[in-house]
């Protein structure tokens, strides 16, 4: 019978030494393992941090009822594409307020205030390109049944060349049976409700004061208009670029230097957007203080400052008095100050309309004409 062979004695530092390597793998593993998962499962969840309830859902919208949910709107704004979000109850702002969607971060849900009132918007920073209580409202956005009103010092301070409106600052998406109030102080593209359209604004009133000044004193290009200071289907997200049902009742005075349009409902119109069924009742005022490298034009309309480019303004009226005044070109007009190549059809407007500049043109449906319009059933308001 064979000796059995003595077993050799462990290695005791070795295994050791082992088992430490493995137990600190595992635990790199594990901690890899619960990195890529919180990486990939986890997220914010508005309706649980920021808002008042809801999922985001149009059977189950995310509820805002306090201040401090609205304004969580912009924390969360990359999550709310397509999301619907309802207003449960009238909201006062605080302090000065941060425009919703901007930039890369534009706002795409579909906002409904539920006939709710916010008030005292203030915009004073002169960092913002688009400036309302909505900044950058992207294709997909829709904002309805809202009604905002600005504190009295408005929307005073933002950039010289930015897009200014108490709704929304420059629209790619659609605007539905909202309400303006107070002032609007700022900008080169300013509106009561959108400063740039470039998508649908409908029934919607404004009676916000427009009243921008170009206190720099250098020649720019400003468009101050009762609904939307630009409204044009250039880089246009949607099919249509229109204004319609709206009605203007604040006051619009434009005043700078070089190019300056006022309109009742748009300041400038072009590339084939659309103005239909819309009503001015407000005074509109265009004026150059000064002329600026050889000369100034100024452009007033009732309804629309300039419109050209196979844009149209059909089913129109103008009800209150239209200025333009300059040292060189001023041209005013009760339905439009200027039109090239555009359409009025069915527009009229009171003969309340006055012009002073070197030249000077009025009328009471088109001022200045140039290329080919087309002007049908148009005429004095009875």
């Amino acid at each position: 019978m064979d000796a059995q062979q003595p077993k050799s004695p462990p290695r005791t530092g070795a295994v050791s030494a082992t088992l430490r390597s493995r137990r600190v793998l595992g635990n790199l593993l594990l901690l890899a393992m619960l990195a890529t998962f919180a990486a990939c499962s986890w997220s914010p969840h508005p309706e649980l941090e920021a808002f008042g309830g809801g999922s985001g859902t149009q059977e189950d919208p995310y509820l805002i009822s306090t201040e401090k949910h609205l304004r969580n709107i912009n924390a969360a704004n990359t999550l709310l594409d397509g999301k619907h979000l309802r207003l449960t109850a009238d909201i006062r702002l605080s302090s000065p307020w941060l425009p919703i969607g901007k930039g890369f971060n534009s706002f795409g849900g579909i906002f409904d205030g539920g006939g709710h009132t916010i008030s005292q918007l203030t915009l004073n920073d002169t960092c913002y390109d688009y400036a309302g209580l909505f900044g950058l409202l992207n294709h997909c956005g829709v904002i309805r049944n809202l009604t905002v009103e600005t504190s009295a010092e408005g929307i005073a301070a933002s950039h010289p060349q930015a897009s200014s409106g108490v709704i929304v600052g420059y629209n790619m998406g659609q605007v539905e049976n909202c309400t303006a109030r107070g002032i609007v102080k700022a900008g080169s593209a300013v509106g009561g409700i959108v400063g740039t359209n470039k998508g649908i604004i409908r029934n919607c009133t404004n009676y916000a004061t427009i009243d921008v000044k170009n206190s720099s004193g250098q020649a720019n290009k400003l468009s101050g208009g009762g609904i939307a200071g630009i409204s044009t289907t250039v880089d246009a997200s949607l099919k249509d670029v229109l204004l319609s049902g709206c009605q203007n009742k604040g006051p619009v005075t434009v005043d700078g230097a070089g190019y300056v349009r006022a309109g009742g409902i748009a300041a400038y119109s072009g590339s084939s957007a659309r103005i239909e069924d819309c009503t001015n009742e407000a005074a509109v005022s265009a004026s150059a203080s000064n002329v600026l490298d050889g000369g100034s034009e100024v452009y007033a309309g009732g309804v629309v400052g300039e419109i050209d480019s196979e844009a149209t303004a059909k089913g129109c009226d103008n009800r209150s008095t239209v200025s333009a005044t300059g040292q060189a070109k001023a041209c005013a007009g009760g339905v439009a100050g200027q039109i090239v190549g555009a359409k009025l059809i069915k527009c009229r407007s009171k003969d309340a309309v006055t012009a002073k500049g070197n030249p000077s043109r009025r009328g009471v449906v088109a001022a200045s004409r140039q290329l080919d319009n087309t002007i049908t059933n148009c005429g004095k308001l009875r």
